[in-house]
């Protein structure tokens, strides 16, 4: 009895420790999108007035923090201890402020990028999917005005120009067709004009990979042309990004097969500028 006792005395105090372990915020995906739930199944979902939420963790002068932004307001908290492995709490303070605020993060899926962000004393018990993993998500932009006439169809416009690319991208993955409708393509070719003489970001540099590799209507040979002419102008950091990518293939991709196996080859071309 005294062994089980004791057993039992050192489970609890290995599972307390592990939950008041100091998390690796830095081994955790930065981005994350709200997923929103409807007929077709888990969807990036634009409202019109109030946007879609998104999350940041970032690292700034030693000290962590979680943006909540892409609604109506802005919210920084400060992140002063996340401790956890399997469930992480974060507790945080309104960013220069003493007003607490405690969120928790656990995985859902890692895999597939899924996890679940929770706020203490809010009614917010979100699924979101890391920015990486988006790509295999339906967008859908709700229209600001009912409108039920045939030249109504097609994309909305988005304010960013990455915003739209990546909503045109992730639609046409997810069905799956071999081809895009012609305002899909227009807009598509717009937000990549759009981006000439811009200084990309990672995500960015990522999501022009993606377009690159995946993004073939029938007959449209603009998107592959114009995201490549895109990296090459952005150089290293272009580099970087595609390094990356191959360091981190997704659940579905393999270098023994195309288009991901042409990632070496595209990381050759950008390294020799040409």
């Amino acid at each position: 009895m005294k062994k089980i006792i004791l057993l039992v005395i050192a489970i609890l105090s290995t599972l307390t420790a592990q939950s008041q372990k100091q998390a690796d915020l830095a081994s955790l995906p930065a981005d994350w999108t709200k997923l929103s739930l409807m007929e077709d199944g888990q969807v990036v979902y634009n409202t019109c007035d109030g946007g879609n939420l998104r999350l940041t963790l970032y690292k700034e002068g030693g000290t962590w923090y979680l943006l909540a932004y892409g609604q109506q307001e802005d919210y920084l908290f400060e992140i002063k201890k996340a401790t956890g492995s399997k469930t992480i709490v974060f507790d945080c303070v309104w960013k220069d402020t003493t007003d607490k605020q405690q969120f928790t993060f656990t995985w859902a899926d890692k895999a597939k990028g899924l996890a679940k962000w929770e706020a203490k004393g809010w009614d917010w018990d979100f699924t979101f999917v890391s920015l990486w993993d988006e790509v295999s998500y339906l967008h859908i932009m709700q229209p600001c005005k009912e409108c039920w006439d045939e030249g109504c169809e097609g994309m909305e416009e988005y304010t960013e120009p990455v915003d739209g690319i990546r909503a045109i991208f992730s639609n046409y993955a997810a069905y799956g067709e071999s081809t895009d409708t012609k305002e899909n393509k227009a807009a598509m070719t717009r937000a990549l004009e759009k981006l000439k003489g811009k200084k990309l970001t990672q995500n960015d540099l990522h999501l022009l990979v993606n377009v690159w590799m995946y993004y073939d209507p029938t007959d449209y040979p603009d998107a592959t042309e114009r995201s490549y002419a895109l990296l090459l102008a952005n150089g290293t950091e272009s580099v970087r990004a595609v390094k990356y990518m191959i360091a981190h293939p997704r659940y579905w991709e393999s270098l023994e097969s195309a288009p991901y196996a042409d990632l070496p080859e595209l990381l050759h071309r950008l390294e020799k500028g040409k």
